[in-house]
């Protein structure tokens, strides 16, 4: 089994289990407000319930997109990964994954659990200072 992870879209997140080949298990998908992504953990793990000795790579993508999902993605892919010591695959996506055959995302070159997928967002970030009352 394959668990995909996408943050990356503003207002969701959406979760994958696929079969060796890419083929679509099941899938959850939730619309969240502004910070939810902290229910990502509880998805993957009601998607894995009694299947967690399958899991056998992770995908997740890691940007562009809004900054605390992207993170919460990452780190609960990286987590993952590093406690069932399974490979990981960063991808970059800016568009929504909406195939139900994922057979070319998981062809692609997955790293050791121990290697640590970081996030991309895109562009330089954009830091201000706080206005002042």
């Amino acid at each position: 089994m394959i668990i995909i992870i996408q943050t990356n879209i503003t207002g969701r997140l959406s979760v994958w289990l696929t079969d060796q080949r890419g083929r679509v298990v099941t899938r959850l998908q939730r619309r969240i407000k502004w910070h939810g992504s902290e229910r990502l953990l509880v998805m993957v793990d009601r998607l894995m319930r009694r299947r967690w000795f399958k899991l056998k790579k992770i995908i997740v993508v890691r940007g562009p997109g809004p900054f605390t999902a992207v993170r919460t993605g990452l780190v609960v892919a990286n987590t993952v990964a590093w406690l069932r010591s399974v490979p990981l695959v960063g991808y970059v996506c800016e568009r929504e994954l909406q195939s139900q055959d994922f057979t070319g995302l998981i062809k692609l070159k997955a790293y050791s659990p121990a290697t640590i997928i970081y996030p991309w967002y895109g562009k330089e970030p954009n830091i201000t200072k706080a206005k002042t009352k």
